[in-house]
């Protein structure tokens, strides 16, 4: 009876070591996610720019998204150089903009065809777009932009 005992807290506190470690392996990647959508990492977005103006928002799922005059949001695809630090972004590391931040910025708005490499399920634009919601809200490709 008590080697039953034993082996059952031997099975329980292996259980109990795994579930610890596959939690902190996921807490570790859950912080990184999918990086920034910089026009690197999505690939460069075609198309003519202009100005492109909205508040930033930070979503529950935590994607960015910009929220235009007309009340629309679209997923921001970020210049090159710009960091996620988990509440807001880091513009070109000398500015720090977050959730309710008016930007303003050269780009380009798109519909999340227009992505690079959209159409292949197992490409970045694709994942990270698709957990974002960008097939339905759309996309905002910023070459450069700053608070305004």
């Amino acid at each position: 009876m008590r080697t039953g005992a034993v082996r059952t807290g031997v099975v329980r506190t292996a259980g109990t070591a795994v579930v610890v470690l596959v939690v902190a392996a996921c807490g570790a990647d859950s912080q990184a996610g999918f990086g920034m959508p910089t026009q690197t990492a999505v690939g460069g977005v075609p198309g003519e720019r202009t100005e492109v103006e909205g508040v930033l928002r930070v979503e529950v799922n935590g994607c960015f998204t910009l929220e235009l005059d007309d009340g629309s949001r679209r997923w921001v695809v970020w210049p090159d150089g710009f960091e996620h630090d988990g509440e807001g972004v880091v513009l070109a590391r000398s500015f720090r903009a977050l959730d309710g931040d008016r930007l303003v910025g050269e780009g380009l708005l798109v519909d999340a065809a227009a992505l690079p490499d959209w159409e292949n399920p197992d490409s970045y634009a694709h994942a990270f777009g698709t957990f974002c919601e960008a097939g339905d809200l759309g996309v905002v490709a910023f070459d450069e932009v700053a608070t305004a």
